[in-house]
């Protein structure tokens, strides 16, 4: 297992640049939820995928069910599951793009790096990845979006289109996945299992706000 290697310090000093200790004491309270938004701020603004998305949060999740906030800067770490994400899902965003955006999410207002700390955050989300990758093994990730299409579609053919189409079935249930990508959760349960229980949560609130089914 490797641990606390030099790539870590000069990651975490140009992520966080002359704030360092006061941020940095931050990020290890809220990490997991800061640094997975900024992998989805970076997809949402480099390209608008949801597998990479989702893909790179399981990534995340599962590194840091073995390593820790205090060794991985969660921004340098959340930014290498995304580039390995795109790689996975055959997009292969450039990691130009995920290091300007992802610097730009962390130090909001900032002009972009210079030639040489720009090259220094590419070699260290490089060896970054080849961590992840030991880490991760050979994880196969199955998405419950598919899944969750699948069983939408089921109960749009249940109420019928006119009462479907009056109630946010659609949009409550992409908005609560996305959201479960927040937490390590999506390691617990099967994808089948994870949409279901979105989606049983999703009628349960359209209930609640007394639309009548």
């Amino acid at each position: 297992m490797w641990s606390k290697i030099s790539f870590i310090d000069k990651g975490v000093c140009l992520f966080w640049g002359s704030t360092g200790q006061l941020l940095l004491a931050r990020v290890r309270l809220t990490g997991v939820i800061a640094a997975v938004s900024v992998s989805f701020t970076c997809v949402l603004q480099v390209h608008n995928e949801y597998k990479e998305m989702a893909t790179a949060a399981t990534y995340y999740h599962k590194f840091y069910e073995d390593a820790s906030l205090e060794e991985y800067d969660p921004y340098l770490i959340g930014c290498t599951c995304l580039y390995l994400a795109s790689k996975v899902e055959d997009d292969d965003i450039k990691i130009r793009d995920i290091i300007n955006v992802g610097i730009n999410c962390v130090r909001r207002g900032e002009p972009p790096l210079s030639l040489d700390p720009y090259f220094c955050m590419r070699d260290s989300l490089i060896q970054a990845e080849l961590l992840l990758m030991r880490f991760l093994g050979l994880m196969q990730v199955d998405l419950p979006h598919k899944y969750l299409l699948h069983y939408i579609q089921s109960v749009k053919d249940w109420l019928g289109n006119e009462v479907f189409d009056a109630v946010p079935i659609i949009q409550l249930a992409w908005t609560v996945i996305q959201d479960v990508y927040h937490s390590p959760i999506v390691l617990k349960y099967p994808p089948q299992v994870l949409s279901a229980a979105i989606l049983n949560l999703v009628v349960q609130a359209v209930w609640d706000c007394q639309y009548q089914f």
